[in-house]
Parts: C-alpha cells; structure tokens; sequence
C-alpha cells in the first residue's frame, strides 16, 4: 500500500537527534516531511550520552577551532531554547604533575575556549593553584595536584526527551512521524529513489515517497546503504563509549570533574547527575551488529579503576555500580586512527555523484550540534525542492521551554492550587517544562491518574497516559526510560514496573497476557542491556 497518496517533500530516515532537527527545520520552513524510525525516538545514540551539551574543550588540541566556536554557538541556542531540559554544568579539571596536558596547556585552552564562546550567558573560567586547588577540591587525589581549572558547559539531564520534544514540535508543524517503521528497501528509477519499501513492527509493508530522502540512521548508515544497487564506500566508523552510574557518595564533589584516564589519556568524567554520579566514557572501534552494542565487565572495571584512582581510598567496586550502558557514537569512517584522533565534525554527503540525485547522508554529528547540522542540510534540501525558505530554529523554543525563574513560581502555585508535593510538581516541570499542563488536563479528565506509581523518580500515572496517547510510547522500554527517565531509579524502575505496565494496559488495551509479557521483556532488556541485577 502506498502510504498517502502525494510524495512528500522530505523523507527522513531516523528518530535520533540529528533526524529529529532535520524534520524540525524542514516542517518550520514549510516543507512536507515524513520521519521514519525503526524503533523507538532516541533508542540508541541519543539516549546513550555522556549527557553533556558541551564545547569540545579538547579538540582545541587538534586546532579545530571553528568545531568548537560552532559547539559554544549552539551551547548558547540549547540554554535558551530548551532551558528545562539543558542547564548550566561546572566543571573542575584537576591538573596533575607529569600530566599529558600541564597547567599552561589547560589555562591557554581555556581562555580560548572563553573566547570562542562570546556572547557567552555562562561564568568565565577560574584557575587555582597551590592550597587554593585542594579546597575547592577536597576529596579528590592530591599527591602531585599541581592546580585545579573551573568552567562552564552544560548538561542535558534527559536527551531523550530533548529528541522527543524535537520530533512533537515537528509534528506541530504537520510533520508525519511514524515509529517501529523500518526501511527494507530503496526502489530506484532514472538516478532517484522513487519510493522506500518500509515494513512496521506488525509485518505490513507500505511504499513511502518522497523528493528529497536523507539517510540520518547514525550507526546503522551504511546498512541502509547497502540497499543501494551499488553500495557506495564506507562512511561509518563507529566508536563505542560506555558509562556507569552510581549512588552519590559522602561528601563527593558537587560539580563535574574532568580528567585524563591514566590508561590511555582519554577524557574522564564524573558528573553529578539526578542525586547520582555518571561516570565515563569509554572510546573503542566497534564493527559488530549496532544493534547488539552492551556494557561490558571489562568496560566497567576499566571506569572503576579510573575513579579508584581519582578518589582515593573509596575503594569502588562493581557492586557500587547501579547500572551501566553502551552507545555508539556513529563517527567518519577514518582507518588507521586512533578513536580519539578521528574528527568530531559532522559530514553531509550527496550521493548525486553516486548516481542518485535525491539522497542525503548524515556522517557523525553531536548532540550539541544537532541544530546547525539539520540547517546546513535543510537549506541544501531547500535548494534542490527549488524552493529555498530561511531557518528558522535559531531563536525556536522547544514546547516546554520555561525559564528556571518561571518554572520555579509556577511549582509553588501548582503545588498549593492543585495539593499535590512540591517535590511531585518540580519533577514534572523538570521533564516537561510549560508541557505540564497536558499532565493536568489528563488528571482533570480522569482523577485517578493523578496518583503517584514511583518515588524515586517521582512518576505520575498521568505520565504514562501522556506517553502513549501523544508521545509516541509503545513498550514499557518506551515508556520507563525514554519518557519517565527511569535512568534516575537505582534499579532502573524493576521495583515499579508493575504499576507503570497496570497503567499501561489499561491505555492501550493489553490483556493479561500482555502485560506480563511487557513486564518479562521491560526486565530482560535492562538485565542484558544495563548490566542490572533483578
């Protein structure tokens, strides 16, 4: 069957954040967009990051200067276009005698990474030294502590609801998005694919068409490529990062910290996140199925050791970690150079030199850049409909966009007018933002789902409703940790999960057969996926 009856203007393949800013930009310049993704919004990069909306502080090393003036630029945009889901993040660098990088090395990059960041609404750096540096650093090694360097980034404490909030703004704007839609197959006529062979998640084959089609499937590019009749070269060479999650432990730093690994000199994280501690990344070549990515024991103990050595004397184990995850980050396919060595800039390929003159592919990418990315390819995409519009998503604020000052006054007169926890209604407006009303008019249609089903996170069962009627949730995995940000539980919402699939079945009509079957599946994806013990 053919899915509606006219192309569209563009198709994009893809519910990551790059996909999600394309048809953003695309449906405000008034194009018609279709979004397919074969999954979930965010299921696999996106929702898998260090959580940073960051600069780039260590590719002034390899001098890509105009990378990080672009990554502050959009830094800027994110704080003030989405400032319920991104905030400012302090950082503390400790500089350590014999360290890769000295203390003249981190205060030059620094005062160029101020530089580079004008107009700036965040705190220059500061740089201490002596005494100085082990008091505003107490509980970190000192023996060799040469100096301590403080700046700003910011943190996205949920990208999975930055790439949802995304995708609804698109749809806002008459954008089609259509989830658990994967693309089996190009068909191809005189240099252009006519029409994408898709199938959903229940075996129905449709036929989707469009004039411009961009292939933004990050890690999984260049299996999409090769439904080509001709497969081009190789285009992805994805690394894997791996990270932890633990408890907040007594007296731990309330800022980030960022250091050099002493394995292998790759920047190390501890940030402070949601009343725990994300540590990580990882950084090695991965060439197996995209699908299968997991945390590995090795990864864990590889972090842990990291942070052992960062904080003496804590003697972290592995039965310190809450959980673990694993992502992808889908960079330039560069053989031969080291994973930290290959550039972080974002590639937009044409395929009219391959022969197919309506074929876009999106190359690596970050989530900070997301916004420019999806404006340079739109404004090609606008080129080639003959019909070039302005962007439009610089100054753009994201639905639930609210000021912390607004947020703030607004919890105090919900929580008094509505009777409901303070603590229950800043949850909201930290995941929802000005949204939070769309929670009240389903507690005012059906009181009952105004009760609490989790207190760490706090979840309303008004959220899961939300979910699945508007936000395109289908599995408890949709729900738990792609809408609720179940992340933020110790185990992952193991303890809830039964409450949340009642809710859940009663949306969407599961029997009982269903539900437990939601239940078994939402358990055995984060035992395998997380590294979490149920």
């Amino acid at each position: 069957m053919m899915a509606g009856s006219d192309a569209y203007d563009v198709a994009v393949i893809g519910g990551g954040i790059n996909g999600a800013g394309i048809a953003l930009d695309a449906a405000l310049r008034g194009y018609s967009v279709i979004l397919l993704e074969k999954d979930d919004i965010a299921a696999h990069t996106s929702g898998a990051s260090t959580r940073l909306i960051h600069g780039g502080l260590r590719y002034l090393e390899y001098f890509e200067l105009s990378l990080v003036h672009e990554s502050l630029r959009e830094r800027e945009h994110l704080l003030h276009n989405a400032p319920h889901l991104v905030w400012p993040l302090r950082l503390h660098i400790p500089v350590y005698q014999n360290a890769r990088r000295g203390p003249f090395m981190i205060r030059t990059g620094l005062f160029f990474y101020d530089l580079l960041a004008r107009p700036n609404s965040l705190p220059r750096h500061e740089f201490f030294t002596g005494t100085d540096c082990r008091q505003h650093d107490p509980v970190i090694r000192h023996d060799g502590l040469k100096a301590v360097a403080a700046y700003y980034d910011a943190q996205a404490g949920y990208p999975e609801r930055l790439c949802l909030e995304l995708v609804l703004a698109a749809a806002a704007h008459g954008a089609r998005i259509l989830t658990r839609h994967k693309v089996t197959g190009l068909e191809i006529k005189q240099r252009r694919i006519h029409a994408l062979e898709v199938e959903t998640d229940d075996g129905r084959r449709v036929s989707i068409r469009a004039r411009q089609i961009v292939n933004a499937t990050g890690a999984y590019v260049d299996i999409l490529e090769k439904k080509l009749k001709t497969a081009p070269p190789r285009k992805i060479g994805a690394t894997k990062g791996t990270h932890i999650v633990l408890e907040y432990f007594p007296n731990g730093p309330a800022h980030a910290i960022y250091t050099e690994a002493e394995q292998d000199g790759r920047p190390f994280f501890t940030i402070p996140w949601e009343g725990y501690y994300l540590v990580g990344t990882t950084d090695t070549y991965y060439d197996d199925d995209p699908d299968g990515v997991r945390p590995e024991e090795r990864e864990v103990d590889y972090l842990l050791f990291e942070l052992n050595r960062l904080f003496p004397g804590r003697n972290f184990s592995r039965k310190d970690v809450l959980h673990a995850y694993a992502g992808l980050r889908p960079l330039p396919y560069e053989p031969g150079i080291p994973p930290a060595r290959v550039t972080r800039r974002h590639i937009i390929h044409d395929h009219k030199k391959e022969g197919l003159e309506n074929l876009l592919t999106i190359v690596g990418g970050k989530l900070t850049t997301y916004r420019h990315l999806a404006e340079q390819c739109v404004d090609l995409l606008g080129k080639r409909l003959n019909r070039f519009e302005p962007c439009r998503t610089g100054l753009y604020k994201l639905p639930g966009a609210l000021s912390p000052e607004e947020a703030a006054r607004r919890v105090r007169h919900d929580a008094q007018t509505r009777n409901i926890p303070e603590k229950v209604v800043h949850r909201l407006y930290h995941l929802y933002g000005a949204r939070i009303n769309e929670i009240w008019t389903l507690t005012d249609r059906e009181p009952a789902l105004a009760r609490i089903i989790s207190e760490r996170p706090v979840v309303m069962a008004a959220q899961v409703a939300l979910a699945m009627e508007k936000e395109w949730a289908r599995s408890l995995e949709d729900i738990m940790l792609r809408r609720l940000g179940m992340q933020a539980a110790p185990d992952l919402g193991a303890g809830v999960v039964e409450a949340v699939s009642e809710v859940a079945a009663s949306i969407a009509g599961w029997d009982e057969n269903l539900r437990q079957k939601a239940v078994t599946d939402y358990l055995r994806i984060i035992r395998e996926k997380y590294l979490i013990r149920n």
